[in-house]
């Protein structure tokens, strides 16, 4: 849908390999992968072109506040990856207030410790009963079924419970490691509709396999700002024409159930 290359800090912090490369100058300030996303995202919002209720993104995207900030004021509802160390509160989380002893001001409401636990914590926590079998989505190898496990919990924001969010669980059937989605989406959001999103993130991957493949994405061979985004910009356009083949052709084929499955995000 769009692009924009990442610049380590060794290259913006190098003005003169920058300017060897033609990188424009409002292009030489540092800015992180997180960054640049919601920049993105915002233009295609802004263009009208972006008709997407839902984002799914890995860790690196989801222990962002920034970015998590910036979904929420774009209106979007999100399902995004979190590490196992990703730390929660419970929804109403306890305080007290230590007893006054007359010297200094009176002293402030405290969290009452051991109420912060991590995603995996919680997850080792969790009855069997809570666990439930949803199949997200079919496979090349057969269904895509995971045990899922949500509560209505609290994320970390600056070391204080923040707003309440819904924490997500899965388990791998074959017991491999687990994964972690935090999201903003409304109380009353089904189960099943979470994990569909969270699990959604597979086609992202697969797609960008398939372009390298397909239209040869990562073999460019560029060395300037200018090269980089022809490359790119190409290998986008080919990577959508074969994909509206692709849905065209699949859509004379489908069965009379698929009009009523939700449309990949």
């Amino acid at each position: 849908m769009d692009k924009r290359l990442y610049l380590p800090e060794s290259w913006t912090s190098d003005q003169d390999r920058c300017a060897a490369a033609g990188v424009p100058e409002e292009r030489r300030g540092y800015r992180s992968k997180t960054e640049l996303a919601l920049e993105m995202l915002e233009r295609a919002v802004d263009l009208g072109h972006l008709k997407a209720g839902w984002i799914a993104a890995d860790d690196a995207f989801g222990m962002s506040p920034s970015l998590r900030q910036g979904l929420a004021a774009l209106g979007m509802k999100y399902v995004l990856d979190v590490p196992a160390g990703f730390m929660v509160w419970p929804v109403e989380p306890e305080w007290t207030t230590p007893v006054y002893r007359g010297r200094g001001g009176p002293p402030k409401p405290r969290l009452v410790g051991g109420q912060r636990r991590t995603m995996g914590e919680r997850s080792n926590a969790l009855p069997e009963d809570a666990w439930r079998e949803i199949t997200v989505a079919q496979g090349s190898q057969g269904p895509r079924t995971y045990q899922f496990s949500a509560q209505r919990l609290r994320p970390t924001s600056k070391r204080k419970p923040g707003e309440i969010h819904w924490v997500i669980w899965r388990r791998n059937l074959d017991g491999s490691e687990p994964r972690y989605y935090l999201s903003n989406a409304p109380e009353d959001t089904p189960l099943e509709t979470l994990a569909y999103v969270g699990g959604s993130r597979w086609r992202i991957e697969t797609e960008f396999e398939t372009e390298k493949s397909d239209v040869g994405l990562d073999e460019y061979e560029t060395r300037t700002w200018a090269g980089w985004h022809h490359h790119v910009a190409l290998c986008l356009l080919g990577g959508a024409f074969l994909l509206s083949l692709q849905q065209a052709w699949g859509e004379k084929d489908a069965p009379d159930h698929a009009a009523t499955e939700p449309a990949p995000v």
